[in-house]
């Protein structure tokens, strides 16, 4: 039980180092593409470029944790993630910003799996909510965490090399190989598809809206005289005070009831964001609900699969989140009115979360 403890411990801290040099990066890299007089369609090109290498990674990742284990894995791929971060600042130029963020995709879509199937293996019966919501929770307090870091340091190039580094010593204090599983289940992409079609598309297209987030939010913002960190801050704040509760509510009700609830609020905030004097609130509720699918989604489907085919969950679902956070970004890019996608993708999620969720797959036939 206490070696467990430890597990889930070590995971939750190598993910909050991780992700909280990230998210500043992320925010940071966005501004600073901005401001070197290149256009906002580069910078969505060159951020969509990290969202593709989330897909090239969901392939990769279920050969490393094969064969290496989660911990011996983990740690190889952030030292790996570590020297591109250093290489990415020491050769300044647009189509060498294009292959590292396209490299460091690949990365942190191999790392981001690592952990979640590791938390997932680790739940007890149909505790699948809670345990999502725990690497959500870490997840989303490192991302909002950094996301403050960015307003009082200039240095955050540093941090973001740094930080994944220091990601390694909770894992490293681990002696126990981290849920070493062999023989995983590879559950082919056809199978989601034919099953769970209404919980694909709708994981794209929040997908679509979580790459809106993170790329052209910061510029909108900073357009409409709003202090950047604060208000991607309060809106990862808002991610993390959800998960808890969403959490712990999914594993007691009908998943999917849950999620059309949460799809409405989302989509109800976000139509209201033009309220100044509510604002904040509303980023805060907007982000919290936004953020909560995803896990919701992965929670549900987690309850149709063993744990070897966990990893292979993890894999597709994230394959087809990082499509929808391509094609949102790109379609910003060539010059459509950002708030206006936001709303577009925010009603196609609402419309197919209302659609009556039929799950057939009953083992992983």
């Amino acid at each position: 039980m206490k070696s467990k403890a430890l597990q889930i411990l070590a995971t939750l801290l190598s993910l909050v180092l991780l992700m909280c040099g990230c998210s500043a990066f992320t925010t940071y890299f966005s501004l600073f593409i901005h401001e070197q007089t290149l256009s906002s369609n580069w910078v969505g090109i060159i951020q969509a470029a990290f969202f593709g290498g989330y897909i090239c990674g969901t392939h990769f990742s279920h050969h490393i944790i094969d064969r290496l284990s989660h911990k011996k894995g983990f740690i190889l791929t952030t030292l790996l993630f570590s020297i591109l971060q250093l290489a990415l600042f020491s050769i300044p130029s647009v189509y060498s910003w294009f292959a590292m963020r396209f490299f460091s995709g690949i990365l942190i879509s191999i790392l981001y799996i690592i952990l979640e199937s590791s938390l997932l293996i680790s739940s007890k019966g149909k505790r699948q909510g809670f345990a999502v919501s725990l690497f959500m929770m870490g997840l989303y307090l490192s991302q909002s965490t950094g996301q403050f870091i960015y307003d009082f340091f200039n240095q955050i190039e540093y941090i973001a090399i740094v930080s994944p580094l220091l990601s390694t010593l909770p894992m490293l204090l681990v002696k126990q190989e981290l849920n070493e599983h062999t023989n995983l289940i590879k559950v082919p992409l056809s199978t989601f598809i034919k099953h769970f079609p209404i919980e694909m598309l709708l994981c794209l297209f929040t997908g679509s809206l979580v790459g809106i987030f993170f790329v052209y939010c910061p510029i909108l913002l900073k357009q409409n005289s709003l202090t950047v960190g604060k208000a991607m801050g309060v809106a990862l704040l808002g991610a993390l005070f959800f998960q808890f509760p969403v959490g712990s509510v999914s594993d007691k009700i009908d998943k999917s009831t849950l999620i059309r609830l949460i799809a409405i609020t989302m989509f109800i905030t976000m139509i209201s964001l033009s309220m100044k004097s509510l604002f904040y609130p509303l980023v805060f509720i907007c982000g919290g609900a936004l953020f909560s699918l995803y896990p919701l989604i992965l929670a549900k489907l987690a309850t149709h699969f063993d744990k070897k085919s966990y990893t292979s969950l993890c894999s597709t679902l994230l394959l087809t989140y990082s499509i929808g956070s391509i094609i949102g970004p790109l379609v910003c890019a060539i010059s459509i009115p950002i708030y206006f996608v936001m709303i577009c993708f925010g009603a196609l999620s609402l419309m197919f979360a209302m659609r009556p969720h039929q799950t057939k797959l009953t083992n992983n036939s």
